[in-house]
């Protein structure tokens, strides 16, 4: 399944307008865009992650693979 979810850490102006990185960091590689790299650092704070769908209790999706960080909020969830 496809889970879309809030960067909700990163959810700041600050943040939002980076658009040149350097990759993990180091500032002995060039600057990249951000899209170019895994930064956290987004125009858009949207993540997308894919996981294992593992079980289904009631209404609880128990999932396998999920790297969003704790208490982001979830936007959707595709099959």
């Amino acid at each position: 399944a496809f889970i879309l979810y809030w960067f909700h850490l990163r959810d700041d102006e600050k943040f939002r307008s980076v658009l040149k990185v350097h990759p993990q960091g180091r500032t002995d590689l060039p600057e990249v865009g951000v899209f170019a790299s895994r930064s956290p650092n987004r125009p858009n704070p949207i993540g997308l992650t894919v996981v294992e769908l593992v079980e289904v209790k009631n209404n609880v999706l128990i999932v396998k693979g999920l790297d969003a960080p704790p208490g982001s909020p979830i936007i959707d969830i595709k099959p």
